[in-house]
Formats: C-alpha cells, sequence, structure tokens
C-alpha cells in the first residue's frame, strides 16, 4: 500500500492539471470567437444546461463557428438566494423568464446587444441561424438535398412529440403513444439508412438521398461520403439538432422510472443509435461540439430532477464483489482513466464532500433538512478511499499495474479503512461512493469518457468498502 493514500495535494502534483474543455466556456462573458474580433450572437442558457433545447441551440451555434458569447441564468427549479444578481442582470438585459431559455441576442452597435430574437423553438432557431450565416450554414446548397433537409426539420416536432409522449414513468406509456413513437422513429431511421422515406423526406426509396451533380462536399453535395451523419462524413443541421433528442430517447424511454419501455430502447433503431454513438465516440475530436453531449445516466437524472420523480428513487447497492466491478474497471481506455484522476485530485476535497453529504438521485434534496449530517468518522472513510478512487485511476492511466494489482489494491485499501474508522463508517463510504456514481454529471462534471472511467473505479471501490465492512469489527484503531 506504499504511497496508495496520497494526499490530494500530492495526487493532484502526479496528476497535473486537466485538460480545457469547451464545456467549461459557458461561464458568464466567455466568448467563442473563431478568430474573429467580437462576438456577433450572445447566446442565454441555463447554468447547468438541462434544458434539451437551449443545448441544441448551443451546439449549432458551436458546429457553424459562429462567434459567440455566452451568458447563463439559473432555471427556477435550482435557483440559490446567492444568485440573485445574475437573476437581476437577465431580467434588465433580457426580460422574460429564466426558464424561458435559450435567447440569442446580436451585437448592436457601441458594444451593445440587440432584443432577443423572436423565434424560440430549436428549429425555428436553426432556420434563423442559417439564414443570417449563411457561410457558415450546414444545409446543402443544392436544391433536391436542401429539400431533404427542410422536410426534415420540418417533420423534426412530430418526432420531438412522439418522444416526449411516452415518458409517462414506470408504468410506460398507451399502446398509441408507443405505436405513434415506433412510426416516427422509424421514418428518421429509414432516412439516416439511405432508402429515403416517403412520407418525410419524399426521396424515391430505391435512390436513396438525391445527387445534385455539384460535388462540393463542404456544402452536403456530390455523392454521399461514408459516416453515420445524414449525407456521411459531417454533421449537417439535422444532426446536430437530432443528437440531444436521441441522448433523451435511450436515456429515458428504457428507464425503470421515467419511461418504462425497455422494449423500446434506442437500439431497435441501429441507424440512430450509430449516430449517437459516433457522435460520442468523437467526443469533439473533429466536431468539438460533440463534446458538449451527456451519457445515459446524466440525461435520465436530469429528467427525474425536473420531474420529481428522483423523490421516489433509492441508491442502488455497491456490486456484489470487486471481481464483478473491476469487468467494468478493465473496459475503461487509459486516457480517460488519466483525465478523470486529474479532474478528481485537483477538486479532491469538495468531491469528498459532496459524495459524503450532497444530494442527488438517492438523496433527495427535498429531504437534505431531514438527514442527519455524516459523522467525523464518515467522512474520513468517504475521503479515504476516494483518494484509493484517484490512485486507481492514475495507475490505470499510467498503465502501470495489472487488473489483479488494481483490484488488490482497492481491498486492502477498504479493508485498512475499515480497521481505522470502523466497518458503519466504511459501508456508508461505500454508499456514497455509489451515489457519486450516479450524480457525476456528463458534460458538466467531466466528459463522457472520463466519468465512465470515474464511475467504474468508484464503484470498485464501493464494492471493496462493502466487503470490507461484512468482515470487519466496528472498531477504530490506527492511521490510514
Amino acid at each position: 500500500m506504499e504511497d496508495s493514500l496520497s494526499s490530494w495535494e500530492a495526487l493532484a502534483s502526479e496528476a497535473g492539471k486537466p485538460a480545457p474543455r469547451l464545456y467549461e466556456s459557458w461561464e458568464d462573458g466567455r466568448s467563442r470567437l473563431f478568430g474573429a474580433a467580437r462576438p456577433l450572437l450572445r447566446l442565454w442558457h441555463d447554468v447547468s444546461v438541462w434544458h434539451p433545447f437551449a443545448l441544441q441551440v448551443w451546439l449549432l451555434i458551436e458546429a457553424m463557428r459562429i462567434p459567440h458569447e455566452r451568458k447563463v441564468v439559473p432555471l427556477s427549479m435550482y435557483a440559490k438566494a446567492s444568485d440573485s444578481g445574475r437573476l437581476e442582470t437577465f431580467r434588465q438585459e433580457v426580460g422574460g423568464s429564466p426558464d424561458g431559455v435559450p435567447y440569442i441576442q446580436e451585437a448592436a452597435k457601441n458594444s451593445t446587444w440587440s432584443r432577443p430574437w423572436k423565434e424560440k423553438s430549436a428549429v425555428d432557431l436553426a432556420k434563423r441561424l442559417n439564414t443570417q450565416f449563411p457561410n457558415q450554414a450546414l444545409v446543402p446548397r443544392s436544391p433536391n438535398r436542401r429539400k431533404v433537409v427542410d422536410s426534415m426539420l420540418k417533420n423534426y416536432g412530430g418526432l420531438q412529440g412522439a418522444a416526449y409522449g411516452i415518458l409517462r414513468g414506470p408504468d410506460g406509456a398507451p399502446q398509441a403513444a408507443q405505436e405513434k413513437y415506433i412510426k416516427a422513429m422509424d421514418a428518421w431511421a429509414e432516412v439516416y439508412a439511405n432508402r429515403g422515406s416517403s412520407n418525410l423526406t419524399l426521396v424515391d426509396s430505391r435512390s436513396g438521398l438525391p445527387d445534385d451533380g455539384d460535388g462540393n462536399e463542404a456544402y452536403f453535395g456530390g455523392r454521399r461520403t461514408q459516416g453515420p451523419f445524414l449525407f456521411g462524413a459531417r454533421p449537417c443541421v439535422v444532426d446536430v439538432l437530432l443528437l440531444p433528442l436521441l441522448e433523451r430517447c435511450e436515456a429515458n424511454v428504457p428507464h425503470p422510472v421515467v419511461g418504462g419501455l425497455p422494449h423500446l430502447a434506442l437500439t431497435n433503431w441501429p441507424p440512430l443509435d450509430r449516430l449517437l454513438a459516433a457522435a460520442r465516440e468523437d467526443g469533439g475530436l473533429n466536431f468539438p461540439f460533440c463534446s458538449l453531449l451527456g451519457d445515459a445516466i446524466s440525461v435520465s437524472g436530469v429528467r427525474m430532477a425536473v420531474t420529481g420523480m428522483v423523490a421516489g428513487v433509492s441508491l442502488p447497492d455497491p456490486p456484489p464483489s470487486t471481481a464483478l466491478a473491476m469487468q467494468r474497471v478493465n473496459q475503461q481506455d487509459e486516457n480517460a482513466c488519466r483525465e478523470a484522476a486529474s479532474r478528481l485530485s485537483n477538486n479532491g476535497a469538495p468531491v469528498a464532500g459532496f459524495a459524503a453529504a450532497g444530494s442527488g438521485t438517492g438523496r433527495p434534496r427535498q429531504e437534505a433538512g431531514r438527514r442527519p449530517p455524516p459523522t467525523a468518522g464518515q467522512l474520513q472513510a468517504v475521503d479515504a478511499l476516494l483518494r484509493g478512487v484517484a490512485r486507481s485511476l492514475l495507475i490505470c492511466g499510467n498503465g502501470t499495474a495489472t487488473a489483479a494489482a488494481v483490484k488488490s489494491l482497492a481491498e486492502d485499501i477498504a479493508s485498512k479503512a475499515a480497521s481505522v474508522f470502523g466497518a458503519e463508517s466504511v459501508r456508508y463510504a461505500a454508499q456514497s461512493l455509489v451515489f457519486l456514481a450516479e450524480n457525476t454529471g456528463v458534460p458538466r462534471d467531466m466528459a463522457v469518457k472520463p466519468a465512465a472511467a470515474f464511475r467504474a473505479h468508484n464503484l470498485l471501490y464501493a464494492a471493496a468498502g462493502w466487503q470490507a465492512a461484512k468482515g470487519s469489527r466496528n472498531s477504530r484503531g490506527g492511521d490510514l
């Protein structure tokens, strides 16, 4: 166990600073200029990026590379007393309700901003952006392919309505709503499979997407290249708008609390499933906007928080064994482990505090005042196991240990924690690491891959702590 429980300062020094992320540029006044002298637009969205329509518009502005500035405002459901100044600025500069995000303003003379655009839906804002910035528009210039895009944008509202129409809770949706959803998803999947769809795009199903012969792939013309997007290798406006909705279909429709319809999982529509998987796999490497996508755990967590369903959700138990938890650990990418280690180690004490006493999925916010605060021993046990998580991520990220060594390290640290802090404290710590895994936000806290690695190692140490608590006497002694 030599150096296995280094201080957070030592772990941070070893892990280095986290890599910059596009998501973190949401802070008030941050600009994304793409080489321009000043922003042309100002986008207002919610602080936590919970609002799916605001996310769609942010993705689109980013994908179009329009110089812009972001301002944020808290939604009413999570606004705090300390947000009063931010809310007052919003009222003065925008008016309206914070819950009505997104809002877009244009740069005006003398470094001022226009009144917000009147368009509110993501599709209408997309059309306005494509019209206002034609050189950056993510639409074909050739007439037949443009008709395909226009037709899909026209039908987007139907798909969105069908998707949200089946999110009725654990008992599922009526058969009619399910059939409407299936029909809409079938139509969109058929287009992405390049077989055409007469009721959606008016494309001849025998010839697929039309080739207008202009050969300009920069504007989605010529032959369709290989790739998951509508026109192949590059995303168009339809792809960008569709991705956040597909995230919600993937996460919420089969979720046992939110949708209760596992037979309607996104995998039933492979072209759409591949589109979302490819965007996540890119992660911002080729298309920076892809780094703003979430994952199923975070997306369903937001839905449960927004609807109040979270109040009835209990935390799952830790994995029953470290051997089972290691199966997930072994699937993680080394780069993702290094990034997760850096983000944890540079913020270790606050993360440990949130894990021990925070509210979220499994610990409803409305019950926070009725929960007893964690004891000193429980806090110390959480901190110890979480420092073990950081060490585990570091050695996996550096490729310096075998799977057996990683498993043994977790078991050793948990066993020592149980002997020092007692079985009850380590049991609490194990549950706290499960809570942390459930409430690590993507992309709020980490990108998709680092978050997956972080969750996997949290659950390994939760399993180790759970095992150690079962086999330990409830006594304290020594130092860890």
